[in-house]
This record gives structure tokens, C-alpha cells and sequence, in this order.
């Protein structure tokens, strides 16, 4: 009996010590072929490992199982910050590595059961509350300097089921006077963006007082008041068409499509019409028209107000170099025959999320008085919205933005334009300067 149980032990023992045996060596270096170092680098990339100030790895340099077990470790820890696709890379590495972070005590620890009841997926926030605020400072030539603080807030209302509802308010103050006016120190507060958007099977609905932008903006690039509806349709060739009472009371129709020839390559084509004539009262005439009633008589006849929007565009975007993008749109308004066009070239990109990134932009526009007559594609300014309007207006924009801190962006701009007869910079050309930050 006693020869057996020995035997027993020393066998269980000789198993035990194989086992060890062919167990991986903690400090076998891994060939960087592996695929764990493809797969530690992409967390990295993916900012997983936020928060360690040690992380410092490359997939170019040789490391030991138990090295590349602490990235591992270190991953686990920080799990919470991953997506579902790069926890279950994690998890995959935590298998590969489940010797060297047993001996850690970290693999029991992270597989080990909750005692927690299932999760449950989070209800998304009934109501946001968004905004930014704006110091800007403008000069344009002929006319006195304008200093205004702007703030706005965004409310929004998930109605549930893709529909939501969005308004904006918006206090707009003004530091100095503008326009000639004693008005420093005013201050107006209204509320110019209120729709609801969502979805109708494959096409977008969105109705109330919305933004409308157009093409690449030559004609229409606006952020608000807009009164009407639109419908948005396609995914290879993506559409809108809308009917919509904008700030001059005409009622304008319109149309925009847009449809990637490449991957880096956009093009667009739009339409604007405004309601054909408005009605302002009558005018008493005489019928001069012998095959009309009342022949010779003095009669009472509708005066209309002409339209002024008939035209269309056509552009293009390309972003296919290496942090440069280019756009460019041509258009007409057959109302009064006048045409306009506009290029530009933007480097890098400013992102408010990253500090320190900043781009520059040279645009030349040129247009024709009576292509935007309502300044439609007017940039947000306080005075003298054809500074950057389409309308009677050539020269060239330069711009540059820069973020100096999270969440802000300073931008200044200087446009050498003048009118499109080449004669006169007054009210055209300018100076903007403005620092903004989203919350």
C-alpha cells in the first residue's frame, strides 16, 4: 500500500514538473511578428492606455512575455475606456497571456464572476444642453469698428424613435456701435433655430425654423431662420429639397445633390427659386390692352414685387493630398443674368479636441451685383453682410485658425476685396478677428 501511494506521489510530481517544463517562459523574448504587438499598438493608438505615463511602446522593439503581459495588465485595468471591438482584442490578449497574469494576479482578478446585477443598457439622456460663446472684434473699411459678445445655447430633446427636437437662444451684445448707429451697449436675445428632425423610412424629415446651406455655400450658407421643411434622401447620391420662408417673408424652393466620384472627389449641383413675385397692394392703371375688358378705363392692378432668386450652381471637393483641401463652385442667377464663382485652398485642419492644431485658407471669390442679393452665403458677420457675400464682390480671403486650448478656436481673417467693378474697397474690405469656445 505504501509503495503505491509513493509511486503515486512521485508521478503526480514528475507531471508537475513537465507541465512547468513546457510551460512558455515568462522571459522568452515574443518575435515582433507576433500578432499581440500589432494588436498592443492599436490600443495604444486608440488612447486605451490613457493615464500611464510610462507607456512607451513600439512595435519595432523585441519584448519578453512577461513585458508585453504588463501592457496586457495595464489594458484590463483600463477596459472601461474601450470599444466592444478593442475589449474583445483585449480579452484575447488576456488568454494569450493568462500564465504570466495569473503569476501577477491580475487574469483571477479581471475574469473573476461580479457580483453585480447584468448591465443594462444606459436610456439615453432625455435632454442636452450645448452652446459656445464668441468675442469678436470686425473692421471693415469705410465704416466704424464693430465689438460684439455673443453667447447661444442649444437644447435638445430626444423624442425617441430617430426623432429630436432642437432650439437655439441665442444673446448677441453689442460693445461698440456698428453701422453708424449710437447702439453700444445693446443687447438682443430671440431664439433663431426650432425643428424637429428624424426619420421616414430611408428619408430624413426635418421641419421648423432650421439651418439651410447649399452646395459648398456659394449661394446659400446659413446657420438659422429658415421657416419650412426639407427632405433628405440617398447614400451613393445623397439629395435634399425643401420649401422654406427665409428672412426677406419671399418663400423659396430648393434643391441639392451631392454624389462621391472617389473617395477623395464630391460633387454638387443646387437650386434656389424664390416665390415668382409678392403681392404689395394694388396701383390704378390704364387698361391699355384692347382685347382686355375696360379698354381705355382706369383700373385697379396688383403690384408685384419681382422675384430675385433663380439660380443654380455646380462645385466640387477634393481632399485626396496630404492635409490640403480644395473646393471650388460656380453658379448663375437667371433673374438678373449675373454669374459667380469661388475656389479656395484650405491647409490642415483645426480641431477644437486637439490643442495646438491650426489651419490656413486663401479663397478668391468673385460675383457679380445681383447673383445674392439677399446675402444668403453671407458668412457670420454684424456689419456689412456683403463683406463675404456673393454679391458685387471680387478679392481674395486669407484665413487662419488655431486651437489654443480645448474646446476653443481663434480665428482671424483678412479679405482684400472690393466691388466687382474693381473701383471701390469700401464695405468690402475687412479685418475679422474672433476667439470662440463650445461647451
Amino acid at each position: 500500500m505504501r509503495n503505491k501511494i509513493l509511486k503515486t506521489v512521485v508521478l503526480g510530481a514528475l507531471l508537475s514538473m513537465s507541465a512547468t517544463a513546457f510551460a512558455a517562459n515568462p522571459f522568452e523574448l515574443v518575435p515582433t511578428t507576433n500578432w499581440t504587438y500589432d494588436a498592443i499598438g492599436n490600443l495604444v493608438k486608440a488612447g486605451v492606455f490613457e493615464g500611464y505615463r510610462d507607456i512607451n511602446f513600439s512595435k519595432s522593439q523585441t519584448y519578453t512575455r512577461y513585458e508585453l503581459a504588463t501592457f496586457v495588465g495595464k489594458a484590463l485595468a483600463n477596459e472601461e475606456k474601450a470599444s466592444a471591438e478593442q475589449k474583445a482584442t483585449i480579452d484575447k490578449l488576456a488568454v494569450e497571456f493568462k500564465g504570466e497574469l495569473t503569476n501577477l494576479g491580475v487574469y483571477a482578478a479581471a475574469t473573476a464572476p461580479k457580483t453585480v446585477t447584468p448591465a443594462v443598457a444606459a436610456a439615453p439622456e432625455k435632454v442636452t444642453i450645448t452652446g459656445d460663446t464668441r468675442f469678436r472684434y470686425e473692421h471693415t473699411k469705410g465704416s466704424s469698428d464693430d465689438v460684439n459678445f455673443r453667447t447661444r445655447f442649444v437644447v435638445g430633446v430626444d423624442l425617441g424613435d430617430t426623432w429630436k427636437f432642437n432650439t437655439r437662444f441665442v444673446n448677441s451684445n453689442n460693445i461698440t456701435s456698428y453701422d453708424g448707429n449710437d447702439d453700444s451697449g445693446s443687447s438682443i436675445t430671440k431664439i433663431n433655430l426650432s425643428y424637429v428632425t428624424g426619420k421616414m423610412g430611408d428619408v430624413g424629415v426635418m421641419f421648423g425654423r432650421m439651418p439651410l446651406a447649399l452646395g459648398k455655400g456659394l449661394l446659400v450658407d446659413t446657420d438659422s431662420n429658415w421657416d419650412g421643411a426639407k427632405l433628405d434622401f440617398g447614400s451613393k447620391v445623397k439629395g435634399q429639397v425643401g420649401y422654406a420662408r427665409a428672412g426677406d417673408k419671399k418663400k423659396y424652393f430648393f434643391t441639392d445633390i451631392t454624389t462621391n466620384v472617389t473617395k477623395d472627389l464630391d460633387i454638387t449641383a443646387s437650386y434656389l427659386k424664390d416665390s415668382n413675385y409678392n403681392n404689395t397692394g394694388v396701383d390704378q392703371v390704364i387698361q391699355n390692352n384692347p382685347n382686355k375688358p375696360h379698354y381705355g378705363e382706369i383700373v385697379a392692378k396688383p403690384k408685384y414685387e419681382a422675384a430675385e432668386y433663380k439660380a443654380w450652381t455646380v462645385g466640387f471637393g477634393y481632399n485626396g493630398l496630404k492635409n490640403l483641401a480644395v473646393v471650388g463652385e460656380y453658379g448663375k442667377n437667371d433673374v438678373s443674368k449675373t454669374k459667380a464663382w469661388m475656389t479656395g485652398v484650405t491647409f490642415r485642419q483645426a480641431d477644437r479636441k486637439k490643442v495646438g492644431s491650426w489651419d490656413t485658407s486663401v479663397t478668391y471669390k468673385k460675383a457679380g451685383n445681383g447673383f445674392d442679393p439677399e446675402y444668403w452665403s453671407t458668412a457670420d458677420a454684424t456689419f456689412a453682410m456683403e463683406v463675404n457675400a456673393m454679391n458685387d464682390i471680387q478679392g481674395i480671403e486669407y484665413a487662419v485658425d488655431y486651437v489654443p486650448l480645448k474646446g476653443a478656436l481663434l480665428h482671424v481673417s483678412y479679405g482684400d476685396m472690393k466691388n466687382y467693378a474693381g473701383n471701390s474697397r469700401d464695405a468690402r474690405q475687412y479685418f475679422i478677428t474672433n476667439l470662440s469656445y463650445k461647451f
